[in-house]
């Protein structure tokens, strides 16, 4: 029952990746935790961003307004936070999070929108970057727009997979619950009349549902989902090689997704993972400290081993993590699993010595 309980925070799923293709039309559904990544490094899609004059992603998509995480990635581009963001446009209650590197930065003010998915329903969600300028459209009306000197995207990190529904980079579950019909990128910022053209257009894949045609110039990836069944997620830009999608397992091993990546102490998100990570470790002291005391172990010999004993039981945790596609394998978690163990073993000696005497009978 303890190892039970000790593996608790720790996520050996190998299905957590499904998503589920919609009936008589285009799209899938994260209907359950999920993700669909590239299958490889991108790097023709890294190219084609980097030179190219901004940056739009198009998207159609059905957003639940109850997320079962804070920040819930709908595109990710990037690792975890902070630095190792390139790009992600996420959801955090009924707003929308757009995180975008650029050489000088965007402002703070730019990053939520609110009240996007304030009621239930098909959106039209378009960022649309040039180096003097950041608009967000939804539904073809101009929600947040900046301007200012923001630089280009040359400061971007090459080495991240491109993910559907939720993060890569070790960062852990940012799962996103929802339907997506539609996701263009381009390495430009599109126009507002051009948005409006692919409002018009809508989130078909085929030409029978709109008479509409979709733009065209400066698409870098497409995915309309009109697969119909099957793991795969083709890129549908026409560019070579495509960057296409897949639905991983959990005995994939992106080199991304390290072991033992280096701590990333931001709470934003994680804070019940952090209390976990700590608290389910105190047990595990307690109890094998009570063990070695029995068997004749003085008090800070004990507390001594028993610290050892949990950071090699977290070493075999953390190094399981990482043949996970998108659980993180941290040093972090290490230290806040040993910590939790020392905590446990030191209540315990207290406890010894200054508890009631357990080889002491009443009568």
């Amino acid at each position: 029952m303890l190892c039970i309980g000790l593996l608790m925070p720790f996520d050996f799923s190998l299905s957590r990746f499904g998503f589920t293709r919609l009936e008589a039309t285009n799209g899938v559904e994260f209907s359950a935790p999920g993700a669909v990544l590239s299958t490889s490094l991108p790097e023709r899609f890294f190219e084609s961003l980097v030179s190219g004059t901004g940056l739009t992603v198009d998207l159609w998509l059905e957003a639940r307004r109850n997320q079962e995480v804070e920040v819930a990635r709908i595109v990710s581009y990037s690792g975890g936070s902070g630095a190792n963001l390139n790009l992600t446009v996420a959801q955090r209650g009924q707003g929308l999070v757009v995180s975008l590197r650029t050489e000088d930065g965007l402002p703070d003010s730019f990053s939520f929108v609110q009240g996007v998915f304030a009621t239930e329903g098909r959106r039209h969600v378009v960022l649309s970057y040039e180096p003097r300028e950041a608009r967000v459209y939804v539904d073809g009306e101009v929600r947040k727009v900046v301007t200012g000197s923001f630089g280009g995207l040359s400061n971007w990190d090459a080495s991240y997979w491109l993910v559907l529904g939720n993060v890569g980079g070790g960062a852990g579950d940012k799962s996103w619950l929802g339907r997506l019909f539609k996701v263009a990128i381009y390495s430009r910022a599109l126009s507002e009349r051009e948005v409006e053209a692919n409002l018009a257009a809508g989130p078909w894949w085929s030409s029978e549902g709109s008479s509409a045609r979709p733009v065209q110039a400066g698409l870098v990836a497409l995915y309309p989902f009109a697969e119909g069944e099957g793991d795969q997620v083709f890129d549908r830009s026409g560019n070579l090689p495509p960057a296409d999608l897949h639905r991983p397992t959990g005995s994939e091993v992106p080199t991304r997704y390290s072991l033992l990546s280096w701590p990333r102490w931001e709470l934003e998100g994680r804070a019940m993972d952090v209390l976990l990570n700590f608290a389910i470790f105190v047990p595990f002291g307690l109890m094998t400290h009570r063990l070695l005391d029995r068997r004749g172990w003085p008090g800070a010999r004990s507390v001594a081993l028993v610290t050892l004993l949990g950071v090699g039981f977290s070493l075999a945790a953390e190094t399981l993590q990482s043949f996970s596609a998108v659980r993180i394998s941290a040093i972090d978690d290490v230290v806040l699993n040993a910590c939790g163990t020392a905590l446990g073993a030191t209540l315990a000696m207290v406890h010894r010595k200054h508890g009631p005497d357990p080889s002491r009978s009443e009568g």
